[in-house]
């Protein structure tokens, strides 16, 4: 009887971690690796599979409330259903095993991380169901205006990869904040942390810092500073591309300007490179599938799901866990 209760426990939580916001999460990388989770078929997976395509998207409040049309809710389904990443990391949303069920077919587990945001939007991964992998993860939430979520999968016997979600410190000015000392501090432990990530799986570790940096990647001297002081490669930098076609997000000025810039991205580490084989922004979709161009006024950016656009990179599988640096 004891036996069978025990089991009945390990059966429930194994349930509840796999598509809730698991509060028993390890909150400190030295630990990251006490509790292990298989998926799939775990490390005896064949590796057939050869591509590995992963995804970072902002959704703009899905599913934290039912201000939320169900129609937007439709759209981001059928995109990311559309484009199947293997792993995508969300930023700003709630309740994603109700998500994965009623919009992503159930292809999709949900692994919510329990967040410091005020208004309660989480950051959320979705792993592919058919994905066979060991997986391992830490919230690391001391420092940080919004939690990153650290997690460890090490597919077959191949080298871990560190995938890390990120959603750092909007601009937007709060009573009694101040906004730029408190983006600064999340900068900075963005970095520390990728330094830590470093010390814990070695300088070599294979990294992918994935989310909203809600600053201009590229045009902006903290963001500049964030890439240049973590050793961290854009994805998108591989590639050649229009300004335009790496906009990630448009903002409307109260003075009427129009703002077009990336603040999204995949950020990687060198020892990843070789393995990258394709990077790219995906713009949002009509219910008819039709792709929507950059908005050119406020009121267009209200049509769309989000304000923000989804990023993707694939990654040559055995490449990456095998390779040498």
């Amino acid at each position: 009887m004891h036996q069978l209760m025990k089991f009945k426990a390990i059966f429930i939580a194994a349930i509840i971690f796999s598509f809730q916001c698991f509060a028993d999460c390890e909150t400190d990388l030295s630990t990251i690796n006490r509790r292990v989770y298989t998926l799939g078929q775990g490390l005896q997976a064949d590796l057939e599979k050869r591509n590995l395509r992963v995804g970072t998207y902002n959704a703009l409040d899905l599913m934290v409330s039912s201000k939320k049309p169900a129609e937007d809710c439709r759209r981001i389904g059928m995109q990311i259903l559309q484009n199947n990443p293997d792993l995508i990391f969300l930023q700003e949303v709630n309740g994603m095993r109700d998500f994965s069920r009623d919009y992503l077919n159930d292809n999709y587990r949900a692994f919510e991380f329990s967040n410091n945001d005020p208004k309660h939007k989480k950051i959320a991964l979705l792993v592919r169901t058919d994905v066979s992998a060991e997986a391992s993860f830490a919230n690391i939430m001391d420092g940080f205006q919004r939690s990153v979520p650290v997690a460890v999968f090490r597919f077959a016997e191949g080298n871990p990869v560190i995938f890390m979600g990120v959603h750092l410190k909007s601009k937007k000015v709060r009573k009694n904040e101040d906004m730029d000392a408190l983006r600064q501090r999340d900068i900075d432990n963005f970095i520390n942390l990728v330094g830590r990530v470093r010390q814990e799986f070695g300088s070599d570790a294979r990294i992918v810092a994935m989310g909203d940096f809600n600053g201009q990647l590229h045009n902006e001297a903290n963001m500049l500073d964030l890439i240049e002081r973590s050793q961290l490669i854009d994805t998108l930098d591989l590639f050649k591309m229009s300004e335009d076609d790496r906009a990630t997000h448009v903002y409307f000025s109260g003075d009427g300007r129009r703002i077009v810039q990336q603040m999204d991205g995949i950020l990687v580490s060198r020892s990843v490179l070789g393995a990258i084989r394709d990077a790219r922004v995906l713009p949002p979709l009509t219910l008819d599938g039709k792709e929507m161009p950059l908005p050119m006024t406020l009121e267009e950016q209200f049509t769309n799901p989000s304000d923000h656009r989804l990023v993707f990179t694939d990654f040559d599988l055995h490449h990456l866990i095998f390779s040498n640096p």
